[in-house]
C-alpha cells in the first residue's frame, strides 16, 4: 500500500510518494509513514521501517542511479556464467537461495525478505548494469551489503550477467547451481 511520506524540518515540508511502510501501525489501521524530523527522528512508525518502492533508483543518498554502468564489459558466455555461478554460491546463495532449494535459516531471519534471484523471474528483467550497481554498492535500508570491497569488478559482472540471464542459462551452469554443497555448504544452513 503506497502512502505519502511527509518530512518536516522547521518550516520546511517535503512530501514524497513511492514509499512503503514495512510495519502495520494499529493506531492508523494500516500502513502509514509520517515522519517529523527535528533534532532527531520522531515518527509514527520509524524511518527504519520505510522503504522506497523504487529502491534500485534510490539505494544511496543522492545517487538516484548515477554511476550505473550502461554496458557490460565482459562476454556473456558459458565460462563467465560458470564463474558467476561459483561466486553466487559462495557469496549470495546464503540469502538469495539456490534453485528449487528451501530457504536458508539466514534468509528466514531477514527483514525485509531477500528475493529468490534464481527462482521465477528474479532480476532477469533488469539490465546487468543495474544488478552490478546493486551488488557493488548494496541497497540501503535492507540486508543487501555492498560487495565492492570483497569482489573484483570482473567477479561482480560475472554474477550480474548470471542473474540477468538466469532464465536462459546453459544446462551445465544450471546443474552447477542446483548441486547441493558442491563448492559451499549453503543448503546445510
Amino acid at each position: 500500500m503506497s502512502r505519502m511520506l511527509v518530512w518536516q524540518s522547521g518550516g520546511k515540508r517535503e512530501e514524497i510518494s513511492n514509499w512503503l511502510c514495512r510495519r502495520p501501525d494499529r493506531r492508523t489501521r494500516g500502513h502509514l509513514c509520517v515522519f517529523r524530523l527535528r533534532d532527531g527522528a520522531g515518527c509514527n512508525c520509524g524511518p527504519r521501517y520505510a522503504v522506497r518502492k523504487t529502491v534500485s533508483q534510490k539505494s544511496s543518498p543522492g545517487q538516484a542511479g548515477k554511476g550505473m554502468p550502461r554496458s557490460v564489459p565482459i562476454a556473456t558466455d558459458e565460462s563467465n556464467y560458470a564463474a558467476g555461478a561459483h561466486i553466487y554460491r559462495e557469496h549470495c546463495a546464503v540469502c538469495h537461495g539456490l534453485p528449487k532449494q528451501p530457504q536458508t535459516a539466514v534468509a528466514k531471519g531477514m527483514y525485509p525478505k531477500p528475493p529468490a534471484l534464481l527462482d521465477g523471474k528474479g532480476v532477469t528483467d533488469d539490465p546487468a548494469g543495474e544488478t552490478y550497481w546493486k551488488v557493488a554498492g548494496g541497497i540501503r535500508m535492507s540486508g543487501m551489503p555492498g560487495l565492492q570491497q570483497m569482489l573484483s569488478s570482473t567477479e561482480m559482472w560475472q554474477v550480474s550477467i548470471l542473474l540477468a540471464h538466469a532464465d536462459s542459462l546453459p544446462q551445465k551452469v544450471q546443474d552447477s547451481l542446483s548441486q547441493i554443497g558442491s563448492d559451499t555448504n549453503v543448503a546445510a544452513h
